[in-house]
């Protein structure tokens, strides 16, 4: 019984998990013309863009590596409902990432937003030791171009600084 027990708690916490994941992938999205919530992530690797949420879903086409996607929802398994190019389907979250590729930037230059956690400081250069162009206030939405080593290159009153990472969500 206690076996029982343990195994539907774990099966519970597993799915608010998920279910968190997707709440937390809407609220930095901004809507698209449809009204719809949208927001720019990258592939991570060569990615299968499927036309069903789960494995079992048809191959549509192959996202490369640091291919730029919309994304609109979450499944409750960890499938984002996608476009990619002009085709729509389902491609799996751990292979998305909305601050870009390893190598800091969505190939295409599109940008996405993020939010400052607290008041930060937006830099001329990815160091704590350079000029300060300003700053934002916490929940400001920060206009991200592209991910530097922890730094996130962005738009500030229509110039280009950067922020640290570890004060934006």
């Amino acid at each position: 019984k206690r076996k029982k027990i343990c195994t539907v708690t774990l099966a519970v916490l597993s799915g608010v998990v998920i279910l968190s994941l997707g709440t937390f992938i809407t609220s930095f999205a901004k809507e698209d013309s449809s009204g719809s919530q949208v927001t720019t992530m990258a592939a991570t690797a060569n990615l299968n863009l499927r036309d069903d949420a789960g494995l079992h879903g048809k191959v549509i086409t192959v996202m490369p590596k640091g291919a730029s996607v919309e994304v609109y929802s979450m499944t409750s398994a960890g499938w984002y409902n996608v476009k990619y190019k002009d085709q729509t389907g389902y491609a799996y979250y751990v292979y998305l990432n909305f601050e870009g590729t390893d190598k800091g930037t969505v190939n295409d230059g599109k940008v996405t937003h993020m939010y400052a956690t607290a008041p930060l400081n937006v830099r001329s250069k990815p160091n704590t030791g350079s000029a300060i162009l300003g700053s934002f206030k916490k929940g400001d939405a920060v206009t991200v171009v592209s991910k530097h080593d922890g730094w996130f290159k962005v738009d500030f009153n229509g110039k280009q600084g950067y922020c640290h990472g570890g004060y934006l969500d």
